[in-house]
């Protein structure tokens, strides 16, 4: 079991009853950012910036011996998915890093956004290019049955040159 914890791939604090950090996995050791002491309490002396009170949540889980899950924690910059765990000697407490696929979850999101808007353009512009069809086939129609009238000539020229700049 202690292989388990120790090569455990997610980062891992276990706690007692206290809330006194009893251990941490080596993904944790590791993993760059600031480790707790052994007897630091969590999330008082040790990952105390949530956007919640965490303290409160882990004795309320350990008190009521129900697991809990906060899937989007913020903490210095990251998007943490932390569960509280309690067990017979205080809580195990595992945060997974999902920052990456919170980023990328935004970036497809946006990519969505843009295919739909450039769908509706496309729609508009088609939809445009049938009436401007209408206006520039009529014209020539108006141009071909009135040959020699200058009037209606020159403003359905002008209507004519103007629907061609169009489309």
């Amino acid at each position: 079991y202690r292989t388990l914890f120790e090569y455990n791939p997610i980062e891992t604090i276990t706690v007692d009853h206290d809330a006194r950090v009893t251990g941490y996995n080596l993904v944790k050791a590791n993993s760059g950012d600031k480790v707790p002491e052994i007897g630091d309490i969590m999330y008082k002396d040790y990952a105390g910036k949530h956007n919640i009170n965490m303290y409160n949540e882990l004795m309320e889980c350990m008190k009521s011996n129900i697991s809990k899950e906060f899937p989007e924690q913020k903490y210095n910059g990251n998007v943490l998915y932390i569960r509280i765990a309690p067990f017979s000697k205080g809580a195990i407490i595992p945060a997974l890093n999902i920052t990456k696929q919170k980023q990328l979850q935004t970036q497809l999101q946006q990519a969505k956004k843009m295919d739909a808007i450039s769908t509706l353009a496309g729609g508009i512009a088609h939809q445009f290019n049938n009436i401007l069809s209408g206006i520039t086939g009529n014209t020539e129609l108006l141009q071909m049955e009135f040959v020699g009238n200058k009037k209606i000539n020159k403003y359905s020229e002008r209507l004519f040159g103007l629907t061609r700049r169009m489309t």
